[in-house]
């Protein structure tokens, strides 16, 4: 593999991780800037790939934080705001560039085949539809409850451990 290319999973990873950090910045901050590049960097991931339509999951992270700091709802509200700005804009820049280069009708047609192939491929593409938007975005799911499955099972070992190296420091005081 050439290291020199840029591949769509570079672009995907990449921005994910760009997306992390702008908005953990953001939020914790309270910084307008990389909020508003958070949601920008967002949507311009959608284009890089179809299902990384999920990553507007991360903007959970904004009700998150405020229910854990008992932010205020105007603060929550305008970086929710922001955010929105910025993901818009983002659209907005990505298609005119399209349109202006004459790419538009192929991005649509694209879609409309993503879309279409995810209802009638199960028949006629030999692996049973994995191409279909559907399962393209029901296996990033999966991934993520997977996941979060295994984050929750060493996260509660951590805790039994601790419980138990706790109880038997406190029985050992007496």
């Amino acid at each position: 593999e050439d290291a020199k290319n840029l591949y769509y999973n570079n672009f995907s990873a990449f921005f994910y991780f760009l997306n992390a950090y702008l908005l953990f910045t953001g939020i914790k901050d309270n910084r307008k800037w990389p909020i508003f590049w958070g949601g920008f960097f967002v949507c311009l991931n959608i284009f890089t790939r179809i299902p990384n339509v999920l990553g507007l999951g991360l903007g959970l992270g904004f009700l998150y934080y405020a229910w854990l700091k008992k932010s205020d709802l105007k603060v929550l509200f305008t970086q929710i705001g922001i955010f929105v700005v910025g993901f818009i804009l983002s659209g907005v820049i990505v298609f005119t560039a399209m349109k202006l280069l004459g790419h538009l009708p192929y991005f649509v047609e694209s879609v409309k085949l993503l879309f279409s192939s995810s209802q009638s491929s199960a028949k006629n593409d030999g692996i049973g539809g994995a191409y279909g938007i559907y399962r393209l975005l029901s296996r990033n799911l999966i991934d993520y409850a997977l996941s979060l499955r295994a984050a929750v099972l060493a996260g509660g070992f951590l805790f039994v451990v601790a419980l138990f190296n706790s109880s038997a420091e406190a029985a050992s005081q007496f």
